[in-house]
């Protein structure tokens, strides 16, 4: 059996359709999406009717929590504290929260903060990691106090860090000195496939090796520097007129990749993230 993972949707509903009429998903097998299923393009709130309901039809379905599901779930317990007026780049929620149903809004907030795929000694999240970030062994927040929690969900976010990868730079940030999280990754837990950068211009996921894979800044002693990807990078910027990917694994077989062309721009620019 087959197991896809899928790249940034970000309401790409026509995109999505069609690489899933190209992959075929078929009883049995395990699509896992690596989050931000929603918002910025077309029509978030059909993404999330597709994947709950026509995709978990015919196959198994992940969705790993992306920034855009964990911001959406905050902002729908801010309306009810009547606190939503607080938070900056929300003003397509209300329309998106308007056509989603109950069970559509339980399989947002249902989603895992990760997924692991042993059988390819694979991790699946939406951001990266840092150096010194231990995972649970259950993918939620549930029973950790507020400062592991705020801890943990920084894999949602993490795009570049400190030389030394110790601390996340926020979006806009970045100094010539910091580096991007997987040129430090050591592949504790396996090679991960993540989202969540929009790799713009590539047509393909992108590999990514160890201290070699975005020569960007210091990164100090290096030591053996790794030959084997360690991540995979899945978004390729859809919603911004790039691709939508997916990759597929199956045991014993070679790993395809299929992507489909973004029928056009939807977004033009990132917004400030929290």
């Amino acid at each position: 059996m087959r197991t896809i993972i899928v790249g940034d949707v970000h309401g790409c509903i026509s995109e999505l359709e069609s690489l899933m009429g190209l992959i075929n998903p078929q009883s049995g097998e395990h699509v896992v999406f690596v989050g931000d299923l929603i918002h910025r393009g077309p029509d978030s709130a059909g993404v999330v009717r597709f994947v709950r309901a026509y995709l978990r039809s015919i196959t198994r379905v992940t969705l790993v929590m992306g920034n855009h599901e964990e911001k959406h779930n905050r902002w729908r317990r801010n309306v009810k504290l009547g606190t939503a007026h607080r938070m900056k780049h929300v003003e397509e929620y209300p329309e998106i929260e308007a056509k989603l149903d109950s069970q559509d809004i339980e399989f947002l907030e249902s989603a895992p903060l990760f997924h692991r795929l042993p059988e390819y000694e694979a991790l699946v999240l939406h951001g990266g990691l840092l150096v010194d970030q231990e995972l649970p062994e259950h993918p939620t927040t549930e029973g950790m106090s507020s400062k592991d929690r705020k801890s943990l969900l920084k894999i949602l976010r993490v795009r570049d860090v400190t030389p030394d990868g110790e601390e996340m730079v926020k979006l806009g940030e970045k100094t010539d000195e910091d580096i991007f999280w997987a040129d430090l990754y050591d592949g504790r837990y396996g090679h991960v496939y993540f989202g969540h950068h929009p790799f713009i211009g590539s047509r393909a996921p992108v590999l990514m090796k160890p201290y070699v894979s975005r020569p960007i800044g210091p990164v100090g002693e290096r030591g053996m520097v790794s030959k084997t990807p360690m991540a995979t990078g899945m978004d390729l910027g859809c919603v911004f007129g790039g691709y939508l990917a997916a990759i597929v694994m199956a045991p014993g077989k070679p790993t395809q990749t299929i992507t489909v062309k973004a029928l056009e721009k939807y977004s033009q620019e990132w917004q400030e993230e929290d």
